[in-house]
């Protein structure tokens, strides 16, 4: 997982003071799932910003890339594993 990707994941759990254990995964049938997810959002979703054959997502003021060249990252795995948890 990014560093940034954890800082961020890290502030806003004391900001929102949850304590939830974080714990990361990654798995490429999940990722690619939660790619074609994203991008059937994009054009609906405020919070994902594409630039050219990558795609940016926006949480909480910070960005964050979760396609790069149009393959999933790290971060997307990560989001398609908690997805996949939370149904």
């Amino acid at each position: 997982m990014p560093i940034y990707v954890n800082k961020l994941i890290r502030k806003i759990k004391k900001d929102s003071k949850v304590d939830i254990k974080s714990f990361y995964v990654s798995e490429k049938n999940m990722a690619d799932r939660f790619k074609r997810d994203i991008k059937s959002k994009i054009t609906s979703n405020p919070a994902f910003r594409k630039s050219n054959q990558d795609v940016f997502m926006e949480v909480g003021g910070e960005n964050f890339l979760v396609i790069k060249n149009n393959k999933p990252t790290c971060a997307t795995g990560n989001a398609a594993t908690c997805r996949a948890i939370r149904y």
